[in-house]
């Protein structure tokens, strides 16, 4: 958010001085190495992390990037600008989206339907959605009244919005002390949460009427499917309201647990209130590391990135939520490195991925020339779709070499490897491992290096995914050796090279075989119907996140309850997927209530998962699912006979002792036309159903041939799709009742 706070110091009190420890030669101090032995982060089950933050990007271009970008490449989450509607400044600045005039979803970046189809099209991606929210305040407008892009009414002056009134607002002198109404001590923990920021009307977030509001806001955003929130101007909330807010939302759907929170709040500064500094908010979620990214851009600017070695946020690495720049620090008026910093910007958000401190996300936004312009726009203020490669949007989580880093970094962060092999020139160039698993090295000097370095990875050929193309175990370019867990490298100026063990030239990405082991409603397999696994990867047969393009892998029959399938999928790939029976999907794994249920989840290691789905009825009955079948008997058949169909499906009567037991039970068809007649038959999607026509009701009248031959069953599929399904059936070859 635009705001007025005093600059925050970008120094650093290093627990020692690197350059001092190192002489220009490429060397791999013992001190450095001791420094690093300690994992950057505590174990965890995920494998991976990567937010992208894509600022301002519209709803149909966030939609697109996790479609085609995001979740090939692996980013776990995409942060998405303020949904609710905002002030409507004439001039369109970017910072109009923080201030919020009522929490609808009509907004400058897309309706509300744009907005629940962008996060169906991450969720389809295995990319979560989190959402920046802005709690703190209202919009000041121009100081009276004033409109919304959405079209409502607001007035600053009276504090008149379509959820708040006067009382529920901060005011001098009832609660902040200063008689301009704004936070002028920002030391003092009462002005910085109960006075203005920028002159922007301060909410009573310690009221129980604004917690209300602003909590049914945020759970409207979790029942849209968003899975967590950064706060924006979480210092001026202050922690305790936040805590008091958090303890009213909604849990994730997907996990039952709370949702991810992230909280901008500044560093602290000597002699300010212990309350307002970043410590006392990690109990509520995690903290913006400003002091890092402070850090990362004084050692990139001058020339030491020997001294990355020696970081000490003031946060832990559990805490933070660790970035290169966002949309206030490239602002700033000492701002941090940004897109105009070209290669240099790239290798910190590079250097950001390889290290390993905190949660990762990467900053893409747009070019500007003044402080407040907007992204590019309408006429009417309407952020328009994001167009990479046209000097406008910077589109940096497109980068190749961003994109090859955030795989990297999967990799070692699944394994809690730690920084090891820490080499560096003592100026520019710098070189590590995480673990076995991984190795780069990063220059950010004007010239080429070559020097030999130890990775202490695996002996092999690998490829440079930074600057060639690995794809199945080869490479377009002639690979790196590694010998003795060393190899000699040619790192180029401003670039980086990096390599891991699944870019083995001449061995395939490894891969690993999952078997997923599932066990259905009991009338499931009796019905012999199918279970299919149906998900975002390739494995799956859905060519990679578009789970529309087929329905999956058929998964084996075990038993009447109990289905499996085997996959062989790349290594700790993760697998987003439901269960599925049929061809639509129309007929994907749903609540016994008929309403759609979360992804399940799954990271790809060669174990076997075992899911018991004690909240799937199996094959849905929803939409009042029915198949009508319709059937045109040989003219002369005698009006008095009632036709009936039997089949081996429990819906016909059959009583269902077994898949192909159709005795004793017929299912009557209904005369509604000389010479047709018609059965409509309660049916589940993913049913093949197979069938004769019968007269009178008697089994030996079953449809045969004219010369009493037997004719074979019928059938059709039951796809679900309509309300209703017909079948037609033109029975020339049969005769009727036959005394065969």
């Amino acid at each position: 958010m635009n705001d007025s706070r005093p600059p925050a110091r970008r120094s650093r009190s290093a627990l020692f001085t690197v350059g001092a420890l190192l002489s220009s030669a490429l060397v791999a101090p013992a001190a450095v190495l001791a420094a690093s032995a300690t994992p950057a982060h505590a174990a965890t089950a995920l494998s991976r992390n990567v937010t992208a933050n894509l600022f301002e990007y519209d709803w149909n271009s966030v939609a697109a990037d996790c479609t085609d970008v995001l979740g090939p490449d692996g980013f776990a989450a995409v942060q998405i600008s303020p949904p609710q509607d905002s002030y409507d400044n004439a001039d369109h600045y970017w910072w109009d989206v923080y201030q919020p005039v009522d929490y609808s979803l009509e907004s400058r970046l897309g309706t509300a339907a744009q907005f629940a189809s962008m996060v169906a099209a991450c969720h389809d991606a295995g990319v979560k959605v989190y959402a920046d929210v802005v709690l703190n305040h209202m919009a000041a407008g121009d100081g009276g009244s004033d409109t919304s892009y959405g079209g409502a009414s607001f007035d600053s002056s009276t504090l008149a919005y379509p959820a708040y009134g006067a009382a529920d607002f901060h005011s001098y002198p009832a609660d902040c002390p200063e008689s301009s109404d704004s936070i002028v001590n920002w030391l003092s923990y009462t002005e910085v949460t109960a006075c203005r920021l920028d002159g922007l009307p301060d909410l009573a977030t310690n009221t129980a009427a604004v917690r209300d509001i602003e909590a049914a806001y945020l759970n409207t955003l979790i029942g849209q499917g968003v899975d967590g929130f950064r706060l924006d101007s979480a210092t001026e909330i202050g922690e305790s309201d936040i805590a008091a807010i958090d303890a009213l939302l909604d849990p994730d759907a997907s996990t039952g647990t709370g949702v991810f929170i992230t909280q901008e709040v500044y560093p602290g500064s000597s002699g300010q209130d212990s309350r307002l500094n970043p410590a006392a908010f990690e109990p509520t979620g995690s903290v913006t590391s400003f002091d890092y990214s402070y850090d990362l851009t004084d050692d990139f600017e001058n020339g030491d990135l020997a001294a990355l070695g020696s970081l000490s946020p003031a946060l832990p690495s559990t805490s933070a939520s660790s970035f290169v720049t966002n949309q206030d620090t490239e602002r700033a008026s000492s701002p941090t490195l940004d897109y105009a910093d070209g290669s240099a910007y790239l290798l910190a958000d590079e250097f950001l991925l390889a290290y390993g401190y905190g949660t990762p996300q990467i900053f893409s936004g747009f070019e500007f020339s003044s402080y407040n312009q907007a992204p590019p726009d309408t006429a009417n203020g309407d952020v328009t779709d994001t167009t990479c490669g046209t000097g406008a949007w910077e589109c940096t989580e497109r980068n190749a070499a961003i994109d090859a880093l955030v795989g990297w970094h999967n990799l070692a962060y699944t394994d809690n490897d730690a920084v090891a092999h820490w080499t560096t020139d003592g100026n520019d160039l710098i070189a590590f491992a995480r673990g076995a698993d991984a190795w780069i090295a990063l220059n950010n000097g004007s010239a080429a290096l070559t020097d030999t370095f130890a990775t202490g990875l695996p002996d092999g050929t690998y490829c440079d995914i930074v600057n060639d193309t690995y794809s199945g175990g080869t490479c377009s370019g002639t690979g790196i050796v590694v010998s003795g867990g060393s190899a000699t490298v040619t790192v180029p100026a401003g670039g980086s090279v990096a390599f891991d063990v699944d870019s083995l030239i001449g061995t395939a990405i490894t891969t690993y075989t999952e078997t997923v082991d599932v066990t259905v409603p009991v009338d499931t397999a009796a019905e012999g119907l199918n279970v299919y696994l149906n998900g975002n990867l390739s494995a799956l047969g859905e060519g990679g996140s578009d789970w529309s393009a087929g329905h999956g892998i058929a998964m084996t029959k075990v038993d009447d309850t109990h289905y499996q399938a085997t996959i062989t999928a790349t290594s700790r790939a993760a697998l987003s997927y439901k269960y599925y029976l049929g061809t639509s999907l129309s007929d994907i794994e749903e609540s016994r209530t008929c309403s759609a249920t979360a992804n399940r989840s799954l990271t790809v290691n060669g174990t076997t998962v075992t899911d018991t789905v004690a909240d799937w009825a199996g094959p849905h009955t929803c939409g009042n699912a029915q198949a009508i079948i319709d059937v045109t008997v040989p003219a002369g058949t005698p009006s008095g006979d009632t036709v009936y169909i039997a089949g081996a499906f429990s819906a016909l009567g059959t009583g269902m002792s077994s898949a192909d037991d159709w005795n004793p039970g017929l299912y009557p068809m209904t005369l509604i036309a000389a010479d047709e007649w018609q059965a409509v038959v309660p049916a589940v999607s993913g049913t093949t159903l197979a069938y004769k026509v019968d007269l009178n009701g008697t089994w030996s009248n079953v449809e045969e041939t004219s010369s009493c031959g037997s004719v074979a069953n019928r059938s059709f599929y039951f796809n679900g799709v309509d309300s209703s399904y017909t079948a037609a059936d033109a029975v020339g070859a049969w005769a009727g009742f036959s005394p065969c």
